[in-house]
């Protein structure tokens, strides 16, 4: 696939800026972590004043040293431990190499001690004296210190928890970074940017003392005419190491190294810490260079929000879009550190509410809602607790977000709307689609509620017992009393049976129920108990007259006729045991075996059957809803 073509015009510009540097790009024998220092330019009269005025003091340290065994070399410099027999202590003493000694070898190793003197800090390496042995030959005294580069530690939890005694390595590490921001930004303080701040030039000692190395690529911003320092206004060659290099540290004019050049590769080491590889990788130089051009580079979606922000900010590729300062790069990484407490209690809630939409998954299982509120429970306050800790947390809020929404759209799947509508204390913003959502399924679960409420003083049985009582009443004289009554006369022969008299006679009964319940239809129309009693009363009257008459017009027995009536209350008790209340069956079957026992003992006795099968229904009747202790005691049928 073809790329753009400003992206080949990019490329191209870019080996010739590597070509002017003396590198082929195309080739890997460059390694993007060493550093590309620009080439040497000849030593101007500036330069041979300063060395001149060095000259002028005498042989000075030299003197006063012891030196031994040599400490480490580089391709123009080596480094010997010596003792200060002044102060009877151990230094390190840096030369030119005897073969590399010329007179620009000899500017370098000088600007090295200008410049590490000149911004002296706890966080830099101390420069004891500087000056020339007896041979004329620059001479540099450090302080000694013991101890590994930082590379060599960042990314090894084990020995930095061995020799540190800490178990928190990120942490560690960004309080590595903070001192180093400490020394950029004293140095920016007077004038001088270090151009190659990576991991191998920091140096951690034996007891966590730390010092920013090798300011060799230093660039003074100003002039200040004594010709020690390099100009950042001369620095158009590329300078630094390429895996961690800002845009503008490519060459070209243009291209000004300022103060926000340290802030980029600040970012760039903070890009290493957070993902464990240099910003800018690739298998030649010219892909490591067209990753620096293209700034910033993309991290990965587990790195802290905070941090992320932060490296993405600290490389811009505009200098003036960086972070403002290396102190102010510090603070916000303080600032983290501060948070960083919050992150680790929102991490642990997080696992929490990926277990808790695990759970919700398998809603068939009944001990879901038990587990699911525990869960819930747990990851709710690891999220808030993390917000109280920095309420400004991206990671909690987006966490508890999450979990309210599981459990809303849980409790709104299983009905429970009020449960639903109390989670939304828990969102944040709430969207108002959702807010929607739980209104109307709560409006609907009242009127549900409602009707069901509805549905259930309809069939308490606590209701209106005084009324039943009454009715009962009537009914027990109505229906047990008269049969006997009857019976009686009709064997004195006192009165005899007449069909149309006895349906009137039931008639007249209904009336009277009919009026006593409109009399009491505030109490009788309250439940469906009431109702269902006054209706059976009703019908069962009303069945007895037409059926009186309807016996008298065709002639029947009037015997017939009563046990006719039996199977016919018997109906109509059955219709309300199961309408309103099982119990009701007693009386029901009652009836039956009322109409299978007449004809055991004879038509004349059936009148007495009835009073008999009446006596069972009011008893049932008073004992099922009359008692005082009927409240809640009822099994009604719905």
């Amino acid at each position: 696939m073809s790329r753009e073509p400003d992206a080949e015009a990019l490329e191209v510009t870019l080996l010739a800026s590597l070509a002017e540097a003396g590198i082929d790009a195309r080739t890997i024998a460059q390694r993007p972590g060493d550093t590309i220092a620009p080439a040497r330019p000849d030593v101007d009269s500036a330069a041979r004043q300063a060395i001149a005025r060095l000259g002028a003091v005498g042989a000075g340290p030299a003197a006063g040293l012891r030196l031994s065994r040599t400490l480490g070399e580089g391709g123009m410099g080596v480094v010997h431990l010596a003792v200060q027999t002044a102060l009877g202590r151990e230094v390190a003493v840096k030369t030119v190499k005897a073969e590399r000694r010329d007179e620009r070898a000899e500017l370098d190793l000088l600007r090295e001690g200008w410049v590490t003197g000149a911004v002296e800090h706890p966080n830099v390496v101390p420069i004891h004296d500087l000056g020339l042995d007896a041979a004329g030959a620059p001479l540099l005294v450090m302080k000694k210190i013991e101890g590994d580069a930082w590379s060599t530690l960042l990314g090894d939890a084990a020995l930095v928890a061995e020799r540190f005694g800490t178990d928190d390595l990120l942490a560690w590490n960004l309080g590595i970074l903070m001192q180093v921001c400490h020394a950029l930004h004293y140095a920016h303080s007077r004038g001088v940017v270090h151009r190659d701040l990576k991991p191998d030039n920091v140096m951690i000692g034996r007891f966590g003392e730390v010092y920013l190395l090798d300011w060799g690529l230093a660039v003074a911003l100003e002039d200040d005419g004594s010709g020690r320092m390099p100009l950042a206004r001369d620095a158009h060659a590329m300078a630094g190491t390429p895996c961690y290099m800002a845009p503008e540290m490519l060459g070209g004019a243009g291209h000004a190294i300022t103060t926000a050049t340290d802030v980029y590769l600040l970012g760039a080491v903070l890009h290493e810490l957070v993902t464990g590889r240099p910003p800018h990788v690739g298998a030649r130089l010219i892909e490591v260079a067209l990753s620096i051009a293209s700034s910033p580079p993309k991290l990965p979606a587990d790195v802290s929000p905070e941090l992320a922000a932060l490296v993405e900010q600290a490389m811009q590729r505009a200098p003036a879009d960086r972070v403002a300062s290396a102190d102010v790069f510090r603070r916000r990484l303080a600032g983290y550190l501060d948070h960083r407490s919050s992150e680790r209690l929102a991490a642990r809630a997080d696992r929490r509410r990926v277990e808790l939409e695990a759970r919700l998954r398998d809603a068939e299982d009944p001990a879901v809602r038990e587990d699911a509120y525990r869960l819930f429970a747990e990851c709710r306050f690891g999220f808030r607790h993390a917000l109280e800790v920095w309420p400004d947390s991206v990671a909690a809020r987006r966490g508890l977000d999450a979990a309210a929404l599981a459990m809303i759209e849980y409790e709104l799947g299983e009905g429970d709307p009020r449960a639903a509508h109390a989670l939304l204390t828990d969102l944040g913003a709430p969207p108002d689609d959702l807010v929607a959502r739980v209104e109307r399924a709560g409006a609907a679960k009242r009127d549900e509620d409602d009707r069901l409420r509805r549905v259930q003083a309809d069939l308490d049985p606590a209701t209106g017992r005084a009324t039943r009582v009454l009715l009962a009443a009537v009914m027990g004289v109505l229906w047990v009393v008269m049969p006997v009554v009857a019976t009686v006369l009709f064997r004195t022969g006192a009165s005899r049976y007449d069909g149309y008299q006895d349906g009137t006679l039931a008639g007249l009964f209904a009336l009277v129920v009919l009026g006593l319940a409109i009399w009491k239809r505030a109490q009788v129309g309250r439940t469906l108990i009431n109702r269902g009693l006054v209706m059976a009363a009703l019908v069962a009257m009303s069945t007895q007259a037409l059926g009186a008459v309807y016996g008298a017009l065709a002639e029947r027995s009037p015997w017939a006729v009563f046990h006719d009536q039996i199977l016919v209350f018997a109906a109509i008790v059955a219709m309300l045991t199961i309408l309103v209340d099982r119990r009701m069956l007693v009386s029901a079957l009652a009836y039956v075996a009322g109409f299978l026992v007449v004809p055991l003992v004879g038509d004349e006795n059936v009148l007495l059957v009835i009073a008999a099968c009446n006596l069972v229904s009011l008893v049932t009747i008073v004992a099922i809803w009359g008692g005082a202790g009927t409240h809640g005691e009822a099994a009604p049928k719905t």
